[in-house]
């Protein structure tokens, strides 16, 4: 007995743990739930393998087919077997449905003309009565009251692990069960989740592109058309907030429009949105754990090609200079100081003329797409990446190639890495710099560098809609960060200014879309603002065609 008891007290239990990502569910989003096999203690430990299987049901009220204004709380399984209309099958009780018999059974009959003997077979292996004459069975059992007091009941609507919720979802539950099988021991768990009701994806109105140089609103389409000659291409920078950076709760947005699965569809919506032909998205990730962030650079195949790509990686720049330059005998602390895993992307592009190449170098354009590092305590740090980066720079500049720069300086206008890249100088170093790293870098370089959103307070004709959500003191737009804790400008798109003309620029987002005023918001689902630009590349001189840098693949 003891032994017997001694068994049993080391018997595993085994529970089902079932969650989901954000609730409620939103139109048009994938749901991907959480399913794993724990013991009671919430160990993996000693769980035996499991297969999981999922259905989805969605909580919809149904009618009485025979009295439209009365809820409907029974179902002729018949009618469902015999694939008849389901709005037909439907009664608001169990004596509605015996009244109705005679036409309901016509229709029973009607529709077995067309069902095929192995239909009829499963009739008689579910112990269903199928004479010739359908209308002689037992009606009165052929029924479900699988429908709650309420008139709604569960209608299957998927079942694989992930489901993507429709329209036809809006405003009803769905429920979800799991069922987790040990086939070898042949034993089950089954746990289920009810969700609230499905809500509408939330939409808004487009941000516009505005003519620089006039004063009329045109939409992302016509703007392009009436451009002047030449090269014209419309250049999208966005920060689009890495899922390891977004909070899972804050207060003044609502946890669903935090969600990644959320998220992503949006941003998606948005970029497809701008229609850019190149496009600069920096905290870029991929993978579930352990991830880190870059920057990624797409453009439209059939309006340029790649000629050269650089990847610039400021960590090993900042290890090349802490082990050549600054020695061995550096604290730990200030050893790492310099090494962060910031990068940029370089990447030269080709102009194609119907579909080919256009071998003549002025069409060609250079993009650096970046993302500084982030810590304010780290000035000197922003400026050595910003210089590094002008650095790998120069030789294209100099080589005569346009430039475009798509970046999240992390800095706002003024700063010692905005004046750097603006001004083409820098005097000091401001702020700490323990490592005196301005004895290691240049600070004074020939770039001539505008901000794109310059033009805004530059160009005659816009409005005070759009000149109010820029600053005069600096030219830049107020925000393009704007979180509870901070509100200011951190991106930019600059551009040399001997080589593009501007043409139009993304407007600026107006508080119908920025939720309860802060970012991320249900509209917006980055912390961050989209920029974009359009410009005209300019006919150079003929003593600048030179032959292109030699960046390392």
């Amino acid at each position: 007995m003891a032994s017997k008891d001694s068994k049993e007290s080391k018997k595993v239990v085994l529970t089902l743990q079932l969650s989901l990502p954000f609730d409620p569910p939103v139109a048009g989003v994938e749901f991907v739930p959480h399913s794993v096999v724990r013991t009671s203690t919430g160990l993996l430990q000693n769980v035996p393998p499991h297969s999981f299987y999922f259905s989805w049901y969605r909580k919809e009220p149904f009618t009485c087919s025979v009295h439209p204004s009365e809820s409907a709380t029974v179902q002729c399984r018949s009618c469902v077997k015999l694939n008849i209309p389901v709005e037909d099958s439907y009664h608001c009780s169990p004596q509605c449905f015996q009244h109705a018999w005679k036409r309901h059974a016509m229709s029973h009959h009607n529709a077995n003309e067309t069902v095929s003997e192995t239909t009829i077979v499963v009739q008689h292996e579910s112990g269903e009565p199928s004479s010739s004459a359908w209308a002689d069975f037992d009606h009165g059992k052929s029924f479900d009251e699988n429908l709650d007091l309420e008139g709604v009941g569960w209608v299957k609507v998927g079942f694989s692990k992930i489901y993507e919720t429709t329209n036809d979802d809006i405003d009803f539950p769905l429920k979800l069960e799991c069922t987790a099988v040990d086939h070898a021991k042949g034993t089950s768990l089954v746990q289920t989740i009810v969700t609230n009701p499905v809500i509408s994806f939330p939409h808004h109105s487009p941000r516009q592109m505005i003519a620089i140089g006039g004063d009329e609103k045109h939409g992302n389409i016509d703007l392009k058309s009436q451009s002047s000659n030449g090269l014209t291409f419309r250049v999208l920078s966005y920060n689009i907030l890495a899922d390891i950076y977004a909070p899972n709760n804050l207060g003044h947005c609502l946890a669903w429009a935090l969600a990644w699965q959320y998220r992503r569809k949006n941003l998606l919506n948005e970029i497809i949105e701008y229609n850019a032909d190149i496009i600069c998205l920096q905290e870029v990730f991929s993978g579930l754990y352990f991830v880190n962030d870059g920057c990624a650079t797409f453009y439209r195949r059939d309006l340029f090609r790649e000629i050269m790509k650089s990847e610039l990686e400021f960590e090993g720049k900042g290890k090349m200079v802490v082990e050549e330059l600054l020695g061995p005998d550096l604290k730990d602390a200030d050893h790492i100081r310099l090494i962060k895993d910031n990068v940029a992307l370089i990447v030269i592009l080709q102009a194609l003329k119907n579909g080919s190449a256009d071998n003549d170098l002025p069409s060609r354009i250079c993009v650096a797409n970046t993302h500084i590092c982030a810590n304010p305590d780290l000035p000197d740090v922003k400026v050595f990446q910003v210089a590094t980066l002008i650095h790998e720079l120069e030789e294209i500049v100099e080589s005569k190639i346009p430039l475009l720069i798509c970046a999240d300086l992390n800095s706002c206008p003024g700063s010692n890495p905005h004046t750097l890249l603006t001004k083409g100088r820098l005097k000091r170093i401001e702020g700490d710099n323990p490592l005196k790293i301005d004895r290691f870098i240049k600070l004074v370089y020939q770039m001539q560098l505008e901000s794109a959103y310059a033009s805004f307070l530059r160009s005659r004709g816009i409005d005070q809609e759009h000149s109010s959500k820029m600053d005069p003191n600096n030219f830049e737009p107020l925000f393009t960060n704007l979180t509870p804790t901070f509100s200011g400008t951190l991106d930019y798109i600059l551009y040399t200014a001997d080589s593009f003309k501007v043409e139009g620029l993304l407007e600026l987002p107006g508080k119908e879309i920025l939720g309860e005023g802060y970012l991320p918001s249900p509209y917006l689902s980055s912390d961050h603002v989209a920029l974009m630009a359009q410009f005209r590349l300019l006919s150079p001189n003929a003593s600048s065609k030179h032959q292109p840098p030699s960046l390392k693949k």
